[in-house]
């Protein structure tokens, strides 16, 4: 007698993508700057953390959410560049689908004891650490109270760094006093606007060339503006400034400044807003900052070379306003004389009134 049976799919856990050895580099590299104990976001250190959240890291990777990035691959190349490789999507990917291993089995294998388990491997953040070293003047912010229920919003701050002489900075780097709740940071000289560097959860400080450096006068007082969220309870952040000094007097960089501005009319999409301005001497740019309006689309910074060539030096879509960053170049990027710099954003408005568009862009450069 043939008696039927009811047929199972069969689902493979073969799967040749670990937790313990691409995940985990993967979670160091992008994610725990922010998906950490302490920190802005719910932890993925562990294992357990990042298999429980397994789909909805799947989802943000496809929709391309997380890691927060704008600038388009292939346009520029940047040292706090937080986007994942297409080999990177591929292994969340593929982990995620092959149901998330932890590692190939062999790791909990003891003959001589089986009681005794290796190290757990996690990603392991280093929020205490100075990434340029000890500063040499390190100065602290003041407080600012988050309460509950507030809003995101920015803190414009002064910090008196006490300086006595004139001295020359190589380097800065800025440590949160309270990580759930800073966003960003930027800083800039208070008596003439000039742009010192960016904070971002993911690149925390800026590093100066050999022979480059900011020039800050006896008495500099330098204004800190930082972004913070919201925070379902109450938390006091002050943070620390980090200045490491340079021993010989540098090139000192300047900021080049491309403004637009305008109306979006309700209903409309891709209205274009561009600012150029004629280079005079060749430069060297260090890096861009960017700010925008709500309804921002896509940005576009360019150089139209005296030949007629053009080179892109960002492009940058899907721009996440909740996390403001500038763009730092990983090698400075030679702008020839008689060159044009340029600054194109599309914007778009869906709702029935008129909005402010535009951007301003800061170029760092020397």
């Amino acid at each position: 007698m043939i008696w039927p049976r009811p047929g199972r799919t069969h689902v493979t856990t073969t799967n040749t993508v670990i937790f313990e050895r691409e995940i985990v580099r993967i979670l160091e590299a992008h994610c725990v700057a922010c998906h950490a104990a302490g920190s802005l976001a719910r932890p993925l250190e562990s294992y357990e953390e990042t298999w429980l959240d397994r789909d909805s890291i799947l989802a943000e990777v496809l929709g391309h959410g997380m890691p927060p990035w704008a600038a388009v691959p292939g346009y520029g190349e940047f040292a706090n560049d937080n986007g994942l490789t297409l080999r990177e999507r591929q292994f969340l990917v593929s982990w995620v689908e092959g149901l998330g291993p932890r590692n190939d089995g062999a790791v909990f294998l003891n003959v001589r004891d089986p009681g005794e388990r290796p190290p757990e491997v996690r990603a392991d953040p280093d929020f205490d650490a100075w990434v340029l070293g000890e500063p040499d003047l390190a100065v602290s912010l003041d407080a600012t109270v988050v309460e509950p229920g507030q809003g995101e919003r920015i803190e414009r701050k002064v910090v008196d760094l006490g300086l006595g002489s004139e001295r020359w900075v190589r380097g800065l780097e800025f440590r949160p006093g309270d990580r759930r709740v800073v966003r960003a940071a930027w800083f800039t000289v208070e008596a003439t606007g000039q742009w010192l560097g960016g904070w971002t959860p993911w690149h925390g400080f800026v590093e100066l060339p050999e022979g480059v450096a900011y020039r800050l006068p006896a008495g500099t007082r330098v204004v800190a503006r930082v972004h913070y969220g919201a925070s379902s309870e109450r938390v006091v952040d002050d943070g620390l400034l980090g200045l490491s000094w340079s021993d010989a007097v540098g090139v000192a960089p300047t900021d080049i400044v491309l403004e637009s501005s305008g109306e979006v009319p309700p209903g409309s999409d891709a209205v274009r807003f561009a600012s150029r301005i004629p280079i005079e001497r060749g430069l060297r740019a260090l890096s861009l900052f960017p700010e925008f309006e709500p309804g921002i689309d896509s940005l576009e910074v360019s150089v139209r070379r005296p030949d007629g060539g053009t080179q892109i030096l960002l492009f940058a879509d899907e721009i996440p306003l909740e996390w403001p960053t500038p763009y730092v170049f990983a090698e400075p990027v030679a702008i020839e004389t008689g060159s044009e710099l340029r600054a194109i954003a599309y914007y778009s408005n869906d709702t029935a009134e008129a909005r402010p568009g535009g951007v301003r862009l800061r170029v760092s450069a020397y």
